[in-house]
């Protein structure tokens, strides 16, 4: 057992995360103006298909393929030989492009540097390297991460979780006055890691107002699709009430929908009470 961001994880999570943090075909994004320099001989994928069918995103989609940029419609997928095997010119092009476009698993190229004994090649970091207006940078590649030793892996690891933990992610109920219910729904909820990919923000919200204990359980490991999830709420006695204001401390047991323009939810939260929610940010 080992603490993280106040969270108890198991060894065994650190393992398994070890082998889901880089893939060895990485998706690279493209703009349109890149496209006629890629090599003929790599498949070149409209962004959304691509990275439906061509990627597992098993860690919290740890290259944030969310965030890139919408210049970005296309997206090839190389592993590092492929990669070095392109023209300098065009690899230079484009790593830069995914600094740009805000692509993850970028980094600063001294904080690679400090993970590496200093038997490794300079060559080695630098093949992955691009200057950037905010410095130099190095994408990381598989190659890089499993030449890693298993313990410069963990303390990567933990470096990564804390710097994308938000500020409001984690807090003390000391105080909060909640039932005995709400008490129970989030010491099973809160602050806990899927050992694999599945569970998403609806999975969590519909979990937390469960009453039954198997039954939320079961739930939380869930991938719910939006439809299953109103049916969810909708069974439980929730009602839709779009005048409610949500920032108010005297509202409790509710459920907080994000929809886009056409009406669909895209995210739900739980709201306990007293301004605060379980939340999951996926």
């Amino acid at each position: 057992m080992q603490d993280l961001v106040g969270c108890t994880v198991i060894q065994r999570h650190f393992d398994h995360w070890t082998q889901l943090l880089v893939t060895d075909a990485a998706p690279f994004f493209l703009p349109d103006d890149v496209l006629p320099s890629i090599p003929t001989a790599i498949p070149i994928f409209p962004r959304s298909s691509g990275l439906n069918k061509h990627l597992t995103l098993p860690f919290h989609d740890s290259y944030t393929t969310y965030n890139v940029d919408s210049s970005c419609q296309h997206v090839v997928f190389l592993t590092d030989d492929a990669l070095r095997s392109i023209d300098p010119h065009i690899r230079e092009r484009l790593l830069y492009e995914q600094w740009r476009c805000g692509r993850g698993q970028i980094y600063d190229r001294d904080l690679v540097a400090e993970f590496f004994p200093r038997a490794t090649s300079f060559d080695q970091i630098e093949a992955f390297c691009i200057e950037t207006p905010a410095g130099r940078k190095c994408v990381l590649a598989s190659t890089l991460w499993y030449a890693l030793p298993a313990e410069r892996q963990e303390q990567w690891l933990r470096r990564f979780i804390a710097d994308n933990v938000h500020p409001y992610s984690i807090i003390g109920l000391e105080g909060v006055e909640l039932q005995p219910l709400q008490i129970r729904q989030v010491t099973a909820l809160a602050n806990t890691f899927a050992f694999t990919s599945g569970p998403n923000c609806f999975a969590t919200t519909l979990a937390a107002a469960t009453e039954s204990v198997a039954l939320s359980q079961t739930i939380s490991m869930l991938w719910l699709h939006q439809d299953t999830f109103l049916h969810g709420l909708t069974v439980r006695g929730y009602t839709r009430n779009d005048a409610v204001n949500v920032s108010s401390d005297d509202l409790s047991d509710g459920v907080i929908i994000w929809s886009d323009d056409a009406g669909t939810p895209r995210h739900a939260c739980w709201l306990l009470g007293q301004g605060i929610a379980l939340n999951k940010n996926a």
